[in-house]
């Protein structure tokens, strides 16, 4: 991810642990009848719901993410990281890139780009019996500079985010 700084996509921070992104388009869609049938319909696609669970609480990763100020105390091997939230916390727009390694012999990969996305709720935290704990984050992906949504990448030989 890539926290906004001066209106643009900043110095990229890993979010370690990623298990799944997910979005849904959010499309609003309006019907124009007459004679008791519909004569047109017209279609428009704001913005996408995203989903990001994360199976590593990685507290630097979570506030860039969700906001909040990381605070440590304490010295090895007592150290203590404690993640805040206040209310009068503004949370920033920031640029996702995820990619996953493609299942050819080839070794490609397919990376999603949301280039600006905002906060929507989370973090929400699963803990259950004999499973992992696992945090997500829900964020709204908005237009960016030229009104990009979205794109999706695909290399025929993989390389790193950057």
């Amino acid at each position: 991810m890539y926290p906004y700084a001066g209106g643009v996509p900043g110095t990229m921070k890993d979010v370690p642990g990623i298990r799944r992104v997910e979005m849904e388009a959010s499309v609003e869609t309006e019907e124009h009848r007459g004679d008791d049938k519909i004569i047109a319909t017209t279609a428009s696609f704001n913005s996408i719901d995203t989903t990001i669970e994360v199976g590593q609480l990685n507290l630097d990763a979570l506030a860039a993410l969700a906001g909040g100020v990381v605070t440590v105390s304490g010295v090895a091997p007592n150290q203590v990281r404690t993640l805040q939230r206040k209310t009068t916390d503004v949370v920033a727009d920031y640029q996702i890139k995820a990619q996953t390694a493609s299942r050819t012999a080839d070794g490609g990969a397919f990376r999603l780009v949301l280039p600006r996305c905002q906060w929507q709720g989370g973090p929400s935290y699963s803990m259950a019996d004999n499973e992992f704990a696992t945090a997500e984050i829900t964020a709204k992906a908005i237009p960016g500079a030229g009104d990009l949504l979205y794109s999706y990448e695909q290399f025929e030989t993989s390389v790193a985010i950057s």
